[in-house]
């Protein structure tokens, strides 16, 4: 009755049948969509509204199956986030997943906010300890990864979840502290780990990927591309030998990332990709004290002759061999990732402990990893989909255009040339932001504006405690990501001013990392 009178030209026409169907309920609540790793079967399955999203959801299955990617992002939606879950934990796992999001469908959706059924799934060693001492914990592809440590502060073990600031904003902004004057340890364990070995590994790598192959004992930084030259996965890659490079990318792409290598394998490459997700842990040691602390325990020249930034060594520590130690980081900071045995993970991290209590070691989580990568301004996989391309995101010099044929090659030397030619101008580019968010911090989707008018999108953003001010990382039209620009951002309902920033606010010459 209620619909015949807010639509009368119903009344008359009646109700022929009524439908009572069965509504899906995914781990998420979101639609699994793509490539099932079964050949040629693909899937578009737990839809929960199908007159809403179907239309657009197998527009984007078709431009997939047809030419290999999707037009936008789907990257929410990918049946393979779910990579993760062992096939006989598939049933338990959607159920209890499945009944959690329709208890909580109509929730608020809180930036982090993140629901606790069928967790853990995935610990590290290290989890026991890190609980212990407080840490309320994030889930990434499933693995349980510290977001931040409430102990020293006294709040309770619970997640705090709001558009404004929260309770652990103080605690957060301690953990910065650790790791930008003393030393910080982070259990990034959650990485998607795997080893090209063979003859033809460095070809492999070179015909797949958009950077050169580093030489033996050095890391570099690579990316993968669809082919039509959109950013499908960032890899840090270290040639551990001729024949052998570790390659490391965020925690999705343990299954996505796989799938890409043997999609575009060279026929007849003499080499394998053997994944060692589950087999390796990583500790970030990191902050200007990170030599003193890891030279107690091993017997390696950490010294910059011997191990300069972007370097590698396998190299024994706290009595454990076969530590792949890799001087890089994401804070911004002197430090080593340390990629051990997985069953050594608590030795070494106990060890690291001890060793750094004299100098003032504190434990960090994801909330102080954001805030520290934001004022040194590195990318997440929140910048870095297949809505873009290299030049919007900004990647040119990880681009050697001039290395030979990699994938997706042709397809971005054809669009830098309508580009230049003014045939198809760039749509986007990418701009790194301060902006006066008040008691609030910008979060992903947020809108950019000028003069009142819709300019751009907020991929992610933080608060920057070391440099005390909001960051954030927009695409924006390109007229409007110029240096210098003054624009506003929609924080919790309010426009804010903004400004697009022309270097990192931390350290934009390096000199702490090469320290």
């Amino acid at each position: 009755a209620r619909a015949f009178e807010r639509m009368p030209v119903l009344e008359p026409l009646g109700i022929k049948q009524v439908i009572c169907g069965a509504i899906s309920y995914p781990p998420d609540g979101e639609p699994l969509l793509g490539p099932s790793g079964v050949p040629n079967f693909w899937q578009m399955v737990g839809v929960q509204v199908g007159i809403a999203d179907g239309p657009g959801l197998g527009r984007e299955l078709a431009r997939w199956m047809v030419h290999g990617t999707t037009g936008v992002s789907v990257r929410a939606y990918d049946a393979r986030r779910f990579g993760y879950i062992d096939r006989a934990d598939v049933m338990s796992y959607g159920r209890v997943k499945g009944a959690e999001d329709h208890q909580y469908r109509h929730q608020t959706p809180l930036p982090t906010l993140e629901r606790p059924a069928g967790r853990p799934y995935r610990t590290t060693p290290l989890y026991g300890r890190l609980h212990g001492k407080g840490a309320v914990f994030t889930q990434v592809y499933g693995w349980e990864r510290p977001k931040w440590f409430p102990a020293p502060s006294g709040l309770p073990q619970q997640d705090m979840v709001s558009f404004r600031h929260t309770g652990w904003f103080d605690t957060v902004a301690e953990e910065c502290r650790a790791v930008r004057e003393r030393v910080g340890i982070l259990d990034a364990t959650a990485f998607a780990k795997f080893d090209l070995i063979g003859p033809d590994a460095a070809a492999v790598l070179d015909r797949l990927t958009t950077n050169n192959v580093p030489a033996v004992g050095r890391i570099g930084l690579t990316y993968l591309l669809t082919p039509q030259a959109r950013v499908e996965s960032e890899l840090t890659v270290t040639r551990l030998a001729a024949g052998h490079l570790y390659l490391v990318s965020a925690a999705a792409g343990e299954g996505k990332d796989r799938e890409f290598f043997e999609t575009h394998w060279p026929s007849g490459a003499d080499a394998d990709l053997v994944t060692r997700s589950m087999e390796l842990g990583v500790l970030n040691v990191t902050g200007p004290e990170a030599r003193r602390l890891l030279a107690g325990l091993t017997d390696a020249d950490l010294g910059n002759e011997a191990f300069g930034w972007l370097r590698a060594q396998v190299i024994t520590v706290a009595g454990v061999p076969n530590v792949r130690a890799l001087r890089v980081g994401f804070t911004g900071e002197l430090g080593w990732e340390l990629h051990v045995p997985v069953e050594d993970l608590g030795t070494v991290y106990d060890a690291l402990w001890a060793s750094g209590e004299p100098l003032g070691v504190a434990d960090a989580g994801n909330h102080a990893l954001d805030s520290l990568r934001m004022e040194k301004r590195y990318f997440t996989s929140r910048e870095l989909t297949h809505d873009v391309n290299p030049d919007e995101a900004g990647l040119h010099r990880f681009v050697k255009i001039d290395k030979g044929d990699f994938v997706g090659r042709d397809a971005l030397l054809a669009r830098r040339a309508a580009a230049a030619s003014g045939e198809e101008p760039y749509r986007w580019r990418l701009a790194y932001l301060a902006v006066e968010a008040g008691d609030a911090d910008v979060h992903a989707a947020d809108g950019v504006y000028a003069g009142g008018r819709a300019v751009g999108l907020v991929t992610s953003g933080a608060y920057g405690f070391h440099t005390g001010q909001s960051l954030a990382f927009a695409y924006l039209a390109p007229e409007h990501a110029e240096p210098g620009t003054t624009l506003e951002v929609r924080v919790v309902g309010d426009l804010r001013p903004a400004r697009v920033l022309d270097e990192a606010v931390h350290d934009p010459t390096n000199a702490r990392l090469r320290a």
